[in-house]
This record gives structure tokens, sequence and C-alpha cells, in this order.
């Protein structure tokens, strides 16, 4: 813990931070685009590249569209797909919001300390390690916030107008990356009314400096414009389709505060975190209160009080925790740092543990995927065994197919009689034009059967064969390797 001495130049903790995850993570990055999400965006990429207008990703997500093009393009005009670079881009983000919370954290309290366990600790946090290295926006979207938040303390301490505007302005394209960071705004905002700033002056004459108009016109001006464009251009309809639940797909609406996912998550909080790290957690609570730093206990609190936003969805899984697990993590950091004072070997111990149990509970995955991308294998398999006009029911395996698969996917409907029917008397029109029809078992989702049972009516469903793949939904929790059975269908004589 060299790093932590006073003498050293925050530069060099930063790029430290930077190298710690950077060197893993490339090593160990997936072998391809591992989840829906990564695949319609480099889809996004490449058809904003084709057409020269921007296409949007799941749910929008302009923001991703746009920087992974920036970091595609040199790919892209060279031959290439965007594959590679939104991998590289993910991990270089998932770096960056390291340094950036190491930033952030050094302005809120001063320490670099506390700064460097809290970025140390985020730095192996398997649910946000493991998805930043197949392509998710996980990365990027926290970096923005984070960054935001590091801008806007910093104008706060250096009383600068410019950056308390240019803070606004990088908070909502963190929602353009990722449109669920959209609930962290109580977050940001609370943060501008933060009194202690390490700024010379009381704290009564800095809080009334915060409520003079230009301050507050430089703040919510530009944070109010940025919002409104979004939203006009195209985050309402988007929210709409994601929290509603009339049936679209990849709607996530929500279950209320205390649904049954909250104790799933809370679950997945245990599982992947060390259990000493909640204990610094409560020392660091205790500590703030001793302190009597009651914003600072307030402000980390209602970050961490999203997890009843995040974890109460329809479509929860761990990695939405990203979000949530900081300000423990700052709060654990806190109290390490007192621990640090008193024994720094103690300390030490304390932090390489947590540090070490983290990685080698994801490694065994790392690696796997670095080798095997189970649904891009999957999507390989199926171009080897049909011919290239064939048509594949895949449905969430749909982009795989196209992507890396090269044949046109099919997604069934659900639960409508009429739609299945007419969806089936659409695969008769494929086959009478001569173009084969296959099915992957992955691409049934059908809760009672009504989709299977209309399609076994019609039609001949023969197996062609079987490959090892695996699952993306879960993949921050442990690899779930299975076999997928390639099924044709042909007309019933």
């Amino acid at each position: 813990m060299n790093l932590l001495k006073r003498p050293l130049n925050p530069r060099y903790i930063a790029s430290f931070l930077f190298l710690l995850n950077f060197i893993p993570a490339i090593l160990l990055i997936n072998e391809g685009l591992f989840h829906f999400d990564s695949v319609v965006l480099a889809q996004a990429v490449e058809k904003t590249f084709r057409a020269g207008i921007l296409h949007p990703a799941v749910r929008g997500r302009y923001g991703s569209v746009i920087i992974d093009y920036i970091a595609s393009f040199p790919f892209l005009y060279a031959g290439n797909n965007a594959d590679y670079p939104l991998r590289l881009t993910s991990v270089l983000f998932h770096c960056a919001s390291i340094v950036a919370l190491f930033l952030f954290v050094k302005e809120l309290f001063s320490s670099r300390k506390i700064a460097a366990f809290s970025a140390l600790l985020l730095s192996f946090t398997p649910f946000y390690f493991i998805p930043n290295t197949y392509g998710k926006e996980h990365g990027m979207a926290l970096f923005f916030f984070i960054f935001s938040l590091y801008l806007l303390q910093k104008g706060l301490n250096k009383r600068s107008l410019l950056l308390l505007g240019i803070s606004g302005i990088v908070f909502i394209f963190s929602v353009t990356v990722r449109e669920s960071m959209i609930v962290t705004a109580p977050v940001f905002i609370l943060l501008y009314f933060n009194p202690g700033a390490a700024t010379p002056g009381p704290k009564a004459s800095l809080l009334r400096d915060r409520l003079k108009l230009r301050s507050l016109l430089s703040f919510f001006l530009p944070l109010f414009l940025s919002f409104l464009f979004i939203f006009i251009s195209y985050l309402k309809n988007e929210l709409f389709r994601a929290l509603s639940d009339i049936g679209h797909p990849g709607s996530s609406p929500f279950l209320g505060l205390f649904s049954r996912n909250l104790s799933f998550a809370l679950k997945d909080l245990y599982t992947f975190l060390p259990f000493m790290i909640f204990l610094f957690f409560a020392a660091g609570i205790f500590k703030l209160v001793f302190r009597r730093q009651f914003f600072l206990l307030v402000f980390l609190s209602l970050w961490g009080s999203l997890i009843f936003l995040f974890a109460n969805t329809q479509g929860y899984f761990p990695r939405y925790l990203d979000v949530v697990v900081i300000p423990i993590y700052i709060l654990a950091s806190f109290a390490l740092s007192g621990l640090y004072n008193k024994s720094r070997i103690a300390a030490s111990a304390v932090l390489a543990y947590c540090l070490l149990s983290m990685f080698i509970f994801m490694f065994p995955m790392l690696r796997a995927r670095h080798y095997f991308n189970g649904e891009k294998q999957l999507a390989l398999y199926v171009k080897e065994r049909t011919e290239a006009n064939a048509v594949i029911i895949a449905m969430d395996k749909a982009p795989f197919m196209e992507y890396y698969g090269k044949r046109k996917a099919l997604t069934h409907p659900m639960l409508d009689l009429k739609k299945i029917d007419e969806f089936t008397e659409g695969l008769k029109l494929y086959l009478a034009r001569k173009i084969p029809v296959y099915l992957i078992n992955a691409g049934v989702n059908d809760p009672e059967n009504l989709f299977k049972d209309n399609l076994f009516n019609k039609f001949n469903v023969i197996p062609v064969g079987q490959v090892l793949t695996e699952d993306y939904y879960r993949a921050e929790m442990s690899l779930s390797p299975y076999y997928d059975i390639l099924f044709k269908v042909e007309l019933k004589q």
C-alpha cells in the first residue's frame, strides 16, 4: 500500500487503477459479444456507418451508439465489423469509471486513501467487471454518471459556474447511454446542495451562494435543457415501453418497493461481496454519525436506496446493482481508512482479501468465456448447418443469428392465438418460396405451449443436431453451459 503515502501524486494512483483493471480485463476479454443489447448495439453502429444516419440501439441509447461509432470507425473503415471495438470500448470505459470514482471520492472527502480504497473495491466487483468484458454499456454509463458527480463537486469546491453547467450535460449524457440512469437524478441534484464543499467560508454562506440566481441557472438550466431535448427526441416513448406491462418486448415494469426481486438482490449482494465489506460499511455509517457529517450520510443513503428501484423491476439482474454498490464501498472505505491510519498492515490485508476473493469468484467465468462464447458458437453452428437463405426462429437469440450466423431470424408471438396462427401461416409462405425454416430450442418462449401446439399441428419438426452453448441472462452469477438443439421445420404431407 505504498501507493497511498502522502507524497504520491494522484495521477500515479489514477494510472495504477486504470492499468490494474485494464490488464486483466483485456487478457480475459470475452470471445465475442455476449448479450442481446451488445449485439444490437453493434448492429446500430454498423448501420450508422453504412447509412451515415444515427441508428438506435436497444431503447435508443444513442449516447452509446455515438461513442462506439467513434471507437469503431477505423475498424469499420478498414472493412472489419464492430465486434472487437465494442468489447474494447467496454473494457476502456470500465477502467475509466474506476478512475472517475477515485477522482470523485477524492473531491468529496478530500482523502486519497478513501478514494483509492473505494475505486479498488469497485474494480473487481463481479457483476460490474464481467459485463464490461463482453460489450455491455454499464461501464460507459457509470463513467459518465460518476464523472458528472466529479465535475459537480469540483465545481462546488472551485466555485466554477462553468463546471456546474457541464456536469449537468454530462449527467444527461449518461442517460443517453443507459436510460435507467435517470433514476440517479435525485442523487446528482442533492450533491449540488452539499454544504461541506472544500471551499473557504462558513457553510451557511456556501449554501446561500448555491441559492443565488446565477448559480441556480448555471446548474439547472443546462441540466433541464439537455433532459428536455432527449425526452422529446426519444426518451419519453422508450421509458414508457420499458416501464409498462403491456407486453412490449423488453418491458421491465416496476413491481413495488418490496417485491420478491428485492430479496434476490440482497441475496446477490451477499453472494458477490465479501462479508467483511458489510462490517466496514456498518462501521462507516457509525463513523459518519459520530463525526456529525450528516449531509454525506443522507447523500450516500439516498444513493444506496436506489436498490429499491433497480432491484424491483421485472427484468432484474445482478448487474443492475453496479450503481447501488458504490455508496457501500465508499462507506466501507471511510471506515477502512481509519483502520489504515492505525495499522497499515491490517487495512492492507483486509483490502487484499476483499479484492482477491471477488477476483477468484469471477476468474473461472472470465477465463472460460475468453475462449468460448456460447451465444456466438451457437450462431456459428447454425450458419454451418443451414442454407444461406434460411430463416431461424430464435427469439432472444435473434440478434446473434443475424450478426454471427448471417441468417434472417424470427421471433414468434406469445399468448395470442390469433397472432401465433398468423405467424405459423407465414412460415408456410416461406416454405412455399423454397426458403428453409429452422428452429432452435432456445427460440421457443411459450409459457402456455400455445406456439408449440400450433407449430406441431401444422409442421414436422425434425432434429438436425445439437451444440454446446451458454445463456447470457445471468452471466455474472455462474457458468451455465447447455446443449441447444437445431430443428428443421417442414410442412406435413
